[in-house]
């Protein structure tokens, strides 16, 4: 994405390059004002403000899902980045020989750790769906909680894609911590570190993003967006 210029070029909608989407939205909705924040950085924001990196002022929280995103806060403060990609942990080289990405590099994190990809691998290595045809990540993942090696492997390798990515990050801008949050693996419970409180059982993680955005409107209604409350001592 081009925050400045309005424009998006999301990997995983080829159709999409330098997509106007601000200039799209401001005509459906008229005078209304519009901003274009990534799903990375509005959790990031959301989580430093309540979550899982509250009280830390060096984080780097990640969206794990179709693909992955995320942003960073730095010294106390949300850390976009002039485009608004800063943190944007999913293209980040951890494997110089492994798969092309269709951003143009390989093995980047993304084409190890999303969901589809998880999947991939697994069918690739010889994993095979149940009689119902799921061939998602989460099935994947109910075949590796029951012990599946294929599947297992799959996640294995995921997440020594996303420990190098966060080694990655720690080591440029040393994170005091790191936050995992995603929607891939619908209905299972949701991976992030702190759930603010609620069941991730009756709130589905393919509400997590929408959930916390309603709060980071409201926070940006009462000048909280790069900046979180005082924090109780």
């Amino acid at each position: 994405m081009d925050a400045g210029a309005g424009t998006v070029s999301p990997v995983n909608v080829p159709g999409w390059r330098d997509y106007p989407l601000v200039r799209r939205v401001r005509d459906v909705v008229g005078g209304l004002p519009v901003e274009l924040i990534g799903d990375g950085v509005a959790i990031t924001a959301a989580e430093h403000w309540l979550g899982a990196a509250r009280g830390h002022d060096n984080a780097l929280c990640m969206v794990v899902s179709t693909g992955v995103g995320g942003g960073l806060v730095l010294n106390g403060r949300l850390h976009p980045g002039p485009t608004g990609n800063a943190g944007h942990i999913g293209h980040i080289s951890v494997d110089l020989d492994g798969d092309p990405c269709p951003c143009g590099a390989r093995g980047c994190v993304e084409r190890i750790a999303s969901g589809p990809n998880i999947a991939r691998r697994a069918l690739e290595g010889g994993w095979r769906p149940g009689p119902d045809g799921d061939a998602s990540a989460a099935a994947v993942a109910a075949a590796a909680r029951a012990g599946d090696p294929v599947a297992v492997a799959s996640f294995e390798r995921a997440a020594q894609a996303l420990a190098a990515g966060i080694a990655a990050t720690a080591t440029l801008v040393e994170i005091d911590i790191a936050v995992i949050g995603g929607g891939w693996a619908r209905p299972a419970r949701c991976c992030s570190v702190r759930c603010a409180g609620r069941s991730a059982a009756t709130r589905p993680c393919p509400s997590y993003a929408a959930w916390w955005w309603r709060r980071l409107r409201w926070a940006r209604t009462r000048g909280w967006w790069a900046r979180p409350p005082p924090r109780s001592r």
